[in-house]
C-alpha cells in the first residue's frame, strides 16, 4: 500500500473496518460500497452495457455502409 497521509490513511482503514462488520466476503463488501457511494450499480451496468453494444452496432452498420461506398467507388474508378 503506498504511503498515504496518516489521517487519509486512519479514515481508510477505519472506514475498512466498518465494512467488515457488515459481515459477508470481500466482493459482497465491495458491492454494498460501491452501491453506497453510487458510483456502480447492477442497473447503471446494465444501462452502459446496452448503450455500448447499440453503439458497437451502429458503428458496424456504418462500416459495411463505408465499405459498400469504397467498393462503388471503386467501380466507378474502373469505368472511367
Amino acid at each position: 500500500m503506498p504511503r498515504l497521509d496518516k489521517k487519509v490513511e486512519n479514515v481508510a482503514l477505519s472506514l475498512d473496518q466498518l465494512l467488515k462488520l457488515l459481515g459477508g466476503t470481500a466482493d459482497q463488501r465491495e458491492r454494498f460500497w460501491e452501491i453506497v457511494k453510487g458510483i456502480t450499480t447492477p442497473v447503471q451496468y446494465r444501462l452502459t452495457n446496452a448503450a455500448l453494444t447499440a453503439v458497437q452496432t451502429e458503428l458496424k452498420s456504418a462500416h459495411n455502409i463505408l465499405s459498400d461506398v469504397k467498393a462503388a467507388a471503386g467501380e466507378i474508378q474502373k469505368e472511367r
